[in-house]
Parts: structure tokens; sequence; C-alpha cells
């Protein structure tokens, strides 16, 4: 038993503090599960917070959603990624926005299982979105977010995502109030995600506000590539026709 309690105190080592340890990577890494029970139940290292998760019961008072969402992404390889409101505020992009959103946006266009043990214990502080609005990996990056690396969107799709989103979750207003700070967007990136980006209402938003801004990269873009599609397009009941881009949208002179 030594032998072991060796191999799992090396192999914990390699875990960032405060990470949420799933029994499955603990299989993985020859720990199986009955050495599991007798770590959380007889050795008291680990606290068994559902079914196959633990957390070491040194830090079991400081994991939080990202040490959940690191367990999901690198040890059970889900796809999915942070987006929309929650990546903008990993990029500084919208802090002097008053709209407050309590929940993490996550994403993903698969047919994704969470684990009961996430929702049981993060089921508030999460929102999943399971959309094909932009279906590939495109403009997803790894960043290091209280210690830990997650997947989450770049700039420029988190904007897309929030538009996405919109008016639900954040109005057009308080939209055109974060792009207009957003002058650094690479032109082949939003290329290649309009491109590829299903939503003729997203594409039609940000092409708008982009032109209407008069953001530098906007002249970058090769609208004769995007499908924007036909019809009109109502996002604001009661605003103003845009006949470029065809779409019914809030009057935002005075952003």
């Amino acid at each position: 038993m030594k032998g072991i309690s060796k191999n799992i105190n090396q192999l914990l080592l390699n875990v960032p503090r405060g990470a949420v340890i799933t029994g499955a990577w603990l299989n993985s890494n020859n720990i199986n599960y009955r050495l599991q029970h007798h770590y959380s139940k007889a050795h008291g290292l680990l606290k068994r917070i559902g079914v196959g998760a633990y957390v070491l019961n040194s830090t079991a008072n400081n994991v939080g959603i990202e040490g959940a969402l690191y367990a999901l992404q690198s040890q059970l390889h889900l796809d999915f990624h942070i987006g929309a409101l929650s990546a903008l505020n990993f990029h500084n992009t919208r802090h002097f926005i008053t709209f407050i959103d309590t929940k993490l946006q996550m994403f993903t266009s698969d047919k994704l299982h969470i684990p009961l043990w996430f929702t049981k214990n993060f089921n508030h502080q999460y929102e999943l979105h399971r959309t094909q609005f932009l279906s590939d990996n495109t403009g997803v990056q790894q960043i290091n977010y209280h210690n830990f690396e997650l997947f989450s969107s770049s700039p420029e799709r988190a904007i897309m995502e929030s538009i996405f989103l919109s008016p639900n979750k954040i109005s057009i207003r308080e939209i055109a109030q974060i792009m207009e700070t957003m002058t650094n967007l690479r032109p082949h990136i939003l290329q290649d995600l309009l491109i590829k980006c299903s939503s003729i209402k997203v594409k039609r938003i940000f092409l708008y506000l982009a032109e209407k801004q008069k953001h530098g990269w906007y002249d970058f873009i090769d609208l004769k590539r995007i499908e924007l599609g036909s019809g009109k397009r109502v996002i604001n009941p009661g605003g103003k026709l845009d006949k470029k881009y065809l779409i019914v949208i809030d009057d935002l002179n005075e952003i």
C-alpha cells in the first residue's frame, strides 16, 4: 500500500491546486475505483463530491467552477468552451459595461453529456448553449483563468456569440458599446468566422455595427464571400430599417 500511496501522491502533484479530480482520470492512471474508495473513505486524502468526482480534502473549500471546468476539459476531454460575455470579460473588453451576467457562458456544438456531479455542484453558476451556428473551433484558444488552462473564445468569436445571445442576454446597445472598443480585431479570423457562421442575424448585426463604427479592420473583410441571406430581419421591433443589411434595429446614433 505504501507503493500505491506514493503513486497517487506523485500523480496528484501534477493536478493544479483547486482542481476537481475525476474517477475516470484516476482509473486511467492506474488508481482503480476500489483504491479511489479507499483514499476517500479510509485514508481521507480525497473528498467525494459526486459520482466519479473528488477533490483533495486539503483544498476542498477552495474548489470553484474553474477547477471543475478544468477537469471536464483536461481529464474527460469534453468539447466545449467558454464564450460570449464571459470570454469578453477574460479579454477585458467590457469592464465599463453595467450589464451584470453572473453565470459563466459555455458553448458546444456537440451532444455534450455534462456529468451529474458538475450540475449538482455548479448548477447556478453556468449556462450551456448547444448551438451549431459556429460549428467548428475557429477562434477558440486556451487561456489561463485562475491558474487553470481552459478553452475560451477569442474576442472575434466572443463578440459574435454575444450577438447570437442578443437581445435576451444583452441588448444591442450594450453590444454596440463593447464593439466600439474592439479596434484590434484580426480580419483574417473575422473573415473565417463570418464565412462559417450560419446565423444570418449575427452576420448582419456584426457587419452593420462594424461599418457604422468605422473600424479599420472592417475594410479588410470581403463581403462578397459572406452569405447574408435575403429578406428583412427584425432585431428590435419599432427600430429603424438599415437598407444595406436589411435589419430593423434600434437607433444607435448615440452610443
